[in-house]
């Protein structure tokens, strides 16, 4: 269905507005909760337990983060498709949509579960991770804790769609105050890689599960055709969520995470625990920066349905011009403060030179720049060229690992921004047009049947 070109445009324009502003205000606050965490509830995590036991703490929550390679790109597939249903007012298609995400969901779980059992009944992988400290039971509770993600995550996509964000945020400001307070507790009393696991990511699975089953219930008429999928839809979804999660998900997690994977291979557990340590600080970083992009890609998209193209624009050159003086900002403070912080941060329990923080800096800042660019041609559609340099990423960077391994967190930061620094050429050329047709965008028709 093509929505007509009408004056209500300028007014839907202010209600997406709108929309942007209460998601990201309550992401303030839901990030201010997470710096929080992070800054007090962490040092003392950290100053609690062995350099071994919190490397292999962050190798378990760099397994979660590949948890999210398995949907395969569903979540920002489904994302797009509710936003455009809700332009069109298409109340069956956004049923049709959920339905047949929230099953495709449900199949690749119960193929990932299968997969596991099996791994492990053939009894390969036990005994290498038993030999670094990883035992069967810190493997079940992730496996449960990324289920319980899994399974949440299309509905809180689709609330992502319906540019509801807000109501997502609020609950994970809850969540990290219960998520500090079990973190110091288990620091205090009993502190394991398994404890801290269950403190944090246990905490946010279960808020994540609250805020799905909050969204069900403001939605309940969705609910009507929850268990009655239109298996036509399952495939173009999984095609669309493969053209999304390779440059938005899959790339990133190998590019940040492969790193810590190397190193705890070789059995460096300091320089494994300080590069878990950056990671946690980038990731806090990038939290400033998603809390715009994750309500600004359903609003994209929502524009490029009803053919705004002005306030593409517009957008555009605000947002790329705020991204880069925080990319210059952040590489300039981690350099110059970094190695006095980073010693209060952890109670003088991990050096970290400056070499290493610059590589880091860039790096992080790479990133950054790279996901502001992944979003608009992913609003867009079209991410044919952000996919073929994401594969470049990777072959860039498996070359480095067969020329020589990363000895040092240094090396492996250096290793990630080299593999991005071909994106963010490009990306930066792109923002120096300020052009639309840089964004990958239509030039004046609104996307036609694109829910269907």
């Amino acid at each position: 269905m093509t929505l007509p070109k009408t004056t209500a445009v300028p007014a839907l324009g202010g209600h997406r507005v709108r929309r942007l502003k209460l998601a990201v205000f309550s992401s303030l606050a839901s990030k201010a909760s997470t710096i929080g965490l992070q800054l007090v509830a962490f040092p003392i995590a950290i100053r609690a337990v062995t350099p071994s036991q919190f490397a292999t703490y962050s190798v378990l929550a760099g397994v979660l983060s590949f948890v999210w390679l398995c949907d395969l790109g569903l979540g920002p597939a489904l994302t797009q498709r509710i936003a455009i249903a809700n332009a069109e007012e298409d109340r069956p298609a956004q049923e049709r949509i959920l339905a047949s995400g929230f099953v495709a969901i449900l199949i690749i779980l119960v193929a990932v579960w299968g997969f596991g059992l099996a791994a492990a009944r053939l009894g390969t992988l036990t005994p290498w991770l038993e030999a670094r400290g990883i035992l069967p039971s810190l493997i079940l509770i992730v496996a449960a804790i990324g289920s319980v993600q899994f399974l949440s995550s299309p509905f809180l996509r689709a609330q992502a769609g319906y540019q509801e964000l807000h109501i997502y945020n609020l609950f994970g400001v809850a969540g990290n105050a219960v998520a500090a307070v079990a973190l110091i507790a288990v620091a205090r009393v009993a502190p394991s890689p398994l404890g801290f696991l269950v403190a944090v990511y246990g905490t946010a699975a279960l808020t994540q599960l609250a805020a799905a089953a909050a969204f069900l219930w403001r939605r309940r008429p969705l609910l009507h055709g929850l268990l009655r999928p239109h298996m036509s839809l399952v495939t173009p979804l999984f095609a669309d969520g493969v053209r999304f999660a390779f440059p938005q998900v899959i790339v990133p997690v190998i590019l940040r995470e492969g790193p810590k994977f190397m190193l705890f291979r070789q059995g460096l557990p300091i320089e494994t625990a300080k590069y878990g340590i950056l990671i946690q600080l980038m990731t806090l970083a990038s939290g400033l920066i998603v809390m715009f992009t994750q309500p600004l890609f359903p609003a994209l998209t929502d524009a490029q349905a009803r053919g705004d193209h002005a306030w593409i624009e517009g957008t555009y050159r605000r947002a790329s011009a705020g991204v880069g003086a925080f990319c210059c900002l952040f590489i300039g403070a981690t350099f110059v403060l970094g190695p006095s912080a980073l010693s209060l941060y952890t109670g003088n329990k991990f050096t970290f030179g400056r070499g290493s923080l610059l590589a880091f800096g860039l790096c992080s800042a790479l990133i950054f720049w790279n996901h502001l660019g992944l979003v608009f041609f992913q609003a867009s559609g079209r991410l044919g060229l952000f996919f073929t340099l994401s594969a470049l990423e990777l072959v860039l960077l498996g070359g480095l690992y067969l020329w020589r391994q990363p000895v040092d967190a240094m090396t492996g930061f250096a290793y990630v921004a080299a593999a991005l620094a071909p994106t963010a050429m490009l990306w930066s050329l792109l923002s120096l047009r300020r052009r639309p047709a840089a964004l990958g965008c239509a030039a004046t028709e609104p996307v036609a049947g694109a829910a269907s």
